[in-house]
This record gives structure tokens, C-alpha cells and sequence, in this order.
């Protein structure tokens, strides 16, 4: 339930997906807007912020203003947004409304599309129609194919929400604004998530590599930003396995000795095949590695051992990444 902090509710949206192993791209999102003289959307809203998420579950995903401790949003922005949607056509008033949009991909990223935009002539109508409004929205989209520009089923789920909420839609034709929750969306949603598997003696190069990585939009999975004092290590590994899309492994003298290494690449491989491995090399020899290495020993791999070639292999990587999350979305929306 976030403006002016997008970013936390894209990572909210984004670990939702991978725990359940899904592309963004297969969700919808509803956009509800209001401001701080709107008593009741900012109490409903506050207060029942767990419920609607937990209604709403994993392929429907609501944005809403912030809603501090002392019953106020950020309404400076909210105008300021206001102003923005209704240059980029889409004309927003100062009442209450909700949009809806829907993500497609490109080589970049994320690009949110918004299909459709709707007054709400009093809280009466949101409070009594939102369980209808995610059902339709869950019932009525298909995902055969993100790369349509407008999926199937948004045709209609138009008509039927302009029918539940009895107002027209005022967004005629699909579209990308140029505002700042747009801007947002395409700087910060990762297009993929990996997990890294290495020793913990080659945890400053993984850190190098992580940084490089967030740059290009992609999301690594670390056990020492993912693990907290208490934790269950093996659960926790196996589940961040489950969410990534491809595994990276970092052969060093020193990893092809870990038993967690080990551990990991047969993790992966129990759910996946080699086809998601992206082996890199920090100082370690391809051939002749130990079980279960040898499953991966010949696959193409990414020589890091030289600083002078780092990045054009960050470069590399992030190909190879996108080629992978490029399958596994395929895969998931098929």
C-alpha cells in the first residue's frame, strides 16, 4: 500500500512471486488513489490492509496511498500524481478512482500497462464491490501469451467492471503513462532471480557480483541477507532454490571443497535440469571436478579469473540470465 514508497511494495509484489514461482507478468494490479479528507478509504484501508492481501492472494496485487500513524497520506504527491495521469490522458479527478493495469516485457525490464480507470462515486461502491472486483479480474484474465499487447480476457473484464461498479471506463485504449509510479515500476521490478551458490571464502566477489547484478535487474538470492540467527539453513536454502529461476554456481578451489555447495547444486537439480545452471569461474578448473559437480563440468561457463574481463562478463551473465527467465516465463504462462 504504497505511493511515494514503490519500491517496498515492488519488493513485496516481487517476493510474493518468486515464493510461488511466478512471473509478475501473470498478475493484474488495481491502483486505488485517495487522499486524506477521504475518511473511510483511509480506515478501510489501514485496517484491513492483512485481509484484502490474503483475499486478493497471489496473481492480483493492490496499490494504495501510504497510511501514516495520524490518518494521513502523502497528498502533496497524490496531486502531483493526479496532474501526471491526467496530462498523460488518463483524467483523474480529485475524487477517489482505481486503475488497473497489467505488466508486459521487454529487454529492459517490466512495462506496466494500464487497461482501465474508474471513478468511485462513494466508498459504498469500493467497500461492497472489491471481493467482486478481484474475482472478476482472477476469473477472466488468461495469460496464453504476455507478449500480446493486450491479453485475453481484458476485453471483457472491462465490460464486467464497468457493469459491477455502474461507471464507464476512462481509459479508452491501453496504455503507458509517463508518471512516477510508471517510472518506478520500470527501474525497480527485476526481470529475474538467481541463486548464488559459493563458498563462504569468496563472499567479497559475491558481494561484487550481487551489486552488478541489482544494476542490470536482477535479484540474487544470498544466504547472508536471507538467513537470520535461528533460522532452519537447509529449509531456507531449499525454498530460495524453489524461487529462483536459474542457479549460479561460483567454482573456486575452495567452493568444490563445500559440502553447502554440494548441497545446493543437487537441490537444484532434483527440481530443474541443467538447462538453468550458469556455471562461473573464480580460479578453479572445469574438469575433472567431484559428484555432483560433474553434472555441470561441461556446460558453456563465465571465466572470471581475470578483473580486465569483468564487464564484459557481467554482460554475458545478465544475457544468459534473461535467456533463462525469458523460458521459465514462457514455461509459467503457457
Amino acid at each position: 500500500m504504497y505511493i511515494s514508497n514503490v519500491k517496498a511494495w515492488l519488493a513485496e509484489v516481487v517476493q510474493k512471486c518468486n515464493e510461488e514461482g511466478l512471473d509478475p507478468a501473470t498478475a493484474t494490479f488495481m491502483f486505488v488513489l485517495f487522499s486524506s479528507l477521504d475518511f473511510e478509504y483511509v480506515s478501510f484501508f489501514k485496517e484491513k490492509h492483512e485481509q484484502i492481501s490474503s483475499y486478493s492472494g497471489r496473481n492480483f496485487h493492490i496499490l494504495t496511498p501510504i497510511v501514516y500513524h495520524n490518518d494521513l497520506v502523502p497528498d502533496e504527491e497524490w496531486r502531483s500524481l493526479r496532474k501526471q495521469f491526467a496530462e498523460a490522458g488518463i483524467p483523474i479527478r480529485n475524487r477517489p478512482c482505481i486503475l488497473f493495469f497489467y505488466l508486459t516485457t521487454s529487454k529492459v525490464g517490466y512495462k506496466p500497462v494500464f487497461f482501465a480507470g474508474y471513478d468511485l462515486p462513494s466508498f459504498r461502491v469500493l467497500e461492497t464491490s472489491l471481493r467482486d472486483l478481484i474475482d472478476l479480474t482472477i476469473d477472466e484474465v488468461s495469460f496464453k501469451d504476455t507478449n500480446l499487447k493486450r491479453p485475453p480476457g481484458y476485453t471483457t473484464l472491462t465490460l464486467k467492471l464497468e457493469e459491477r461498479l455502474s461507471t464507464p471506463n476512462i481509459i479508452r485504449q491501453p496504455l503507458t503513462p509517463n508518471v512516477d509510479v510508471v517510472k518506478a515500476i520500470e527501474q525497480e521490478l527485476s526481470l529475474g532471480k538467481v541463486f548464488i551458490s559459493h563458498s563462504s571464502e569468496d563472499k567479497p566477489f559475491v558481494r561484487q557480483l550481487m551489486g552488478a547484478l541489482a544494476k542490470e535487474k536482477v535479484y540474487a538470492w544470498l544466504d547472508e541477507q536471507e538467513i537470520s540467527a535461528g533460522d532452519n539453513i537447509g529449509k531456507l536454502i531449499t525454498v530460495g532454490i524453489k524461487s529462483s529461476d536459474a542457479l549460479v554456481v561460483v567454482l573456486s578451489p575452495s567452493s568444490v571443497k563445500s559440502e553447502w555447495v554440494k548441497f545446493e547444486i543437487a537441490q537444484f537439480l532434483s527440481n530443474d535440469d541443467t538447462r538453468k545452471v550458469i556455471p562461473i569461474l573464480l580460479g578453479a578448473k572445469p574438469d575433472n571436478l567431484p559428484a555432483p559437480f560433474r553434472e555441470i563440468q561441461n556446460l558453456k561457463y563465465i571465466d572470471f579469473s581475470k578483473k580486465s574481463d569483468w564487464h564484459n562478463n557481467i554482460l554475458a551473465l545478465r544475457s544468459a540470465i534473461e535467456a533463462i527467465t525469458s523460458k521459465a516465463s514462457n514455461f509459467r504462462t503457457a
